[in-house]
């Protein structure tokens, strides 16, 4: 319900009042196999610029298909946490961190991971990384509160 009415439903006025044509805001993320084909289908539009304005020149510079993505995903693992880190004014790296592990599990775990199993992998992701990363920044902050005298 929540991602009926706040995402899907918000983003079709966006697009109505942005008179944005095309409407394909996201894939079926939820069916995804694999991490790759996620992080693919999770959010088109910057799925589209990025590989327009970063992977194709990279691969016209002669980088390979895996370097290309790695750059790429090392970019958008950096945009988020720097995003992250405005909002709470310090950067303590959990959510670059946390992307960089997700990237070692999708190369690690590609070929055994596909079909059923690999949509599994996809939703462990997806259930265990936000909290966790969510978790420690705020410890970070609820210990940067912390005076000198309080107790644990």
């Amino acid at each position: 319900m929540f991602f009926f009415l706040f995402s899907h439903s918000y983003l079709n006025l966006v697009a109505e009042l942005l008179r944005f044509g095309d409407r394909h805001f996201y894939g079926d993320w939820w069916n995804a196999d694999t991490l790759g084909s996620l992080w693919r289908r999770w959010n088109v539009p910057f799925q589209r610029w990025i590989q327009r304005h970063v992977y194709e020149p990279s691969l016209k510079r002669k980088l390979s298909t895996k370097q290309a993505d790695m750059l790429i995903f090392i970019i958008v693992s950096g945009l988020l946490e720097y995003n992250i880190a405005v909002a709470l004014q310090r950067c303590h790296l959990w959510l670059f961190l946390s992307m960089m592990f997700e990237l070692l599990l999708a190369f690690l775990f590609e070929r055994f991971f596909v079909g059923n199993y690999g949509n599994g992998l996809v939703w462990l992701c997806l259930l265990l990384g936000p909290p966790l990363a969510v978790t420690t920044y705020y410890h970070d902050h609820h210990m940067s509160q912390r005076g000198p005298d309080d107790d644990l």
